[in-house]
Parts: C-alpha cells; sequence; structure tokens
C-alpha cells in the first residue's frame, strides 16, 4: 500500500483533535504523520 497526502484545513485538524482529546480520557496528544511512506504494520 501506498500512502497518499490528503490537503486538510488546519481547522479541522483542530477541532478533530480536541474532539478525540476531550471524549477519551486516556488519549492527552493527537499527531498528524505527514509522511509519504505508510507505516510498517505487525500484521505482515
Amino acid at each position: 500500500m501506498t500512502a497518499r497526502w490528503a490537503h486538510l484545513r488546519y481547522e479541522l485538524l483542530e477541532t478533530a483533535s480536541k474532539h478525540i482529546i476531550n471524549e477519551i480520557s486516556v488519549v492527552s496528544r493527537v499527531t498528524c504523520d505527514v509522511s509519504s511512506n505508510p507505516r510498517l504494520s505487525r500484521h505482515s
């Protein structure tokens, strides 16, 4: 699988991250990976 860029507005990222942090008590930080390489999967 190849990763592709998606241009997202900063407002959307801010809203989504605030929602995730406020709704899930064990989450304190949300990050956005902008690399073009896909993550390695443990299930390969």
